[in-house]
């Protein structure tokens, strides 16, 4: 004849049940924090503004003052090196904004 389990090994069943679901829900959890911001960090280089770029000066290789040709040397400052003039900046393919109106001040 077949005697149902004892509440001790019932309480055991659902201990090792709910720990799997436990483990299981803090896989989810995690891999879903991963993804978001794996998303987030592609987006961020695509949105323009918000990537983290290098920024340059320009020219980073030129003529020094001896005449030899290599790099500057002082990357990351933006001021006059003194290692070639400097060119305007390109001619825009768009109209001019128009301004109707107002006294010119």
């Amino acid at each position: 004849m077949w005697t149902p389990p004892s509440d001790a090994v019932q309480q055991d069943r659902r201990d090792l049940a709910f720990a799997r679901v436990r483990r299981a829900f803090g896989w989810i959890v995690a891999s879903s924090v991963a993804g978001v911001g794996v998303i987030f960090g592609a987006l961020s280089h695509q949105i323009p503004g918000r990537a983290h770029a290098p920024q340059t000066t320009g020219a980073a290789t030129g003529t020094g003052a001896t005449g030899t040709t290599g790099t500057t040397g002082n990357s990351g400052n933006t001021g006059n090196t003194g290692a070639g003039a400097v060119s305007p900046p390109a001619p825009t393919q768009r109209a001019p904004t128009v301004v109707s109106g107002g006294t010119g001040y």
